[in-house]
């Protein structure tokens, strides 16, 4: 289970999201993408595609789901993770304001964190890199830890301060 998230928008959450999803269909791979974003941004442009390419089987599956709700977060969350064989990949808010993003961010295997390199953009992702550090140290129960990466200009820099390629 992977999520895109910051608490910053448009720093290419989403445009991440749907691309990762592309690749990993044109691999041969199993995608399920979860748009638990307000806006359902890959939702909509979902529903537009089913209406032009009527009769085409489109690559992964989509669905919105409403975050207002912590338990019903958690829950649906845990059965995906329990029971679908594939790739999650979840879309978030470019917020922190709602409570149904601790589960997603604690159940999740992977947090990829895109961002701009300008100083309102870099401010919120630290601030929003504190928060995931303080709800993920609230899931240390689960078997797996959750990684986070933060993505900027074909970068990778990583919490503790190191950078890798991306590739």
């Amino acid at each position: 289970m992977m999520t895109f998230a910051n608490q910053k928008g448009g720093v290419g959450k989403t445009t991440l999201c749907t691309m990762f999803a592309d690749y990993l269909a044109a691999k041969g791979e199993s995608v399920f993408v979860v748009d638990f974003d307000r806006q359902q941004t890959i939702y909509s442009k979902r529903q537009e595609d089913l209406g032009k390419y009527e009769g085409v089987r489109l690559p992964y599956t989509v669905q919105t789901f409403d975050i207002k709700d912590t338990n019903n977060v958690r829950e649906f969350l845990t059965n995906l993770r329990n029971g679908y064989k594939g790739f999650v990949l979840m879309d978030t808010p470019g917020n922190l304001s709602q409570q149904g993003l601790v589960p997603i961010f604690a159940l999740s295997h992977y947090i990829v964190c895109p961002y701009q390199f300008e100083a309102t953009s870099i401010s919120s992702t630290a601030t929003f890199i504190s928060f995931i550090a303080k709800a993920t140290a609230h899931a240390a129960h689960h078997e797996e830890p959750v990684h986070l990466r933060c993505e900027q200009m074909g970068q990778a820099v990583w919490p503790e301060g190191g950078t890798g390629a991306v590739g």
